[in-house]
């Protein structure tokens, strides 16, 4: 299950084939015309892209997993095809959810080594204005 906006959706083919409504979804949207759903390996995806209206805007989604070809490669392929649209990230990956944001919680590792370099560079800054 991917995440998709913020719901988790189970990935499809006919899924993605219903994914419009932007123009970075629209990028990233397959033609499949329908009849019976067919099962074939997915992955999870993320897209962050700026189109020729310096529009910044994430996908978050389901790809058909290319096996030796990268769905990354494809997105960049067709975003040069698009007029104006530059891709500055474009991850895949096999997991739940695994396309979400990162979420920082209180007293996990990456906020200990946050709240650590925060601590060490006040300690700095404080030092040169005292001396």
């Amino acid at each position: 299950m991917c995440l998709a906006v913020s719901t988790l959706q189970t990935c499809t083919p006919s899924l993605m084939a219903s994914t419009t409504g932007n123009w970075l979804a629209d990028l990233t949207r397959i033609e499949y015309f329908g009849g019976a759903e067919i099962t074939v390996p997915m992955v999870c995806q993320k897209i962050v892209a700026t189109n020729e209206n310096g529009d910044t805007m994430t996908f978050r989604g389901c790809q058909l997993d290319g096996g030796k070809t990268d769905p990354c490669q494809i997105a960049f392929g067709k975003a040069k095809l698009q007029r104006g649209i530059e891709i500055a990230h474009c991850s895949i990956c096999k997991d739940d959810e695994c396309n979400g944001a990162v979420t920082v919680r209180p007293g996990s590792p990456a906020m200990l080594l946050a709240t650590g370099i925060a601590s060490v560079l006040a300690v700095v800054y404080t030092s040169k204005i005292l001396y």
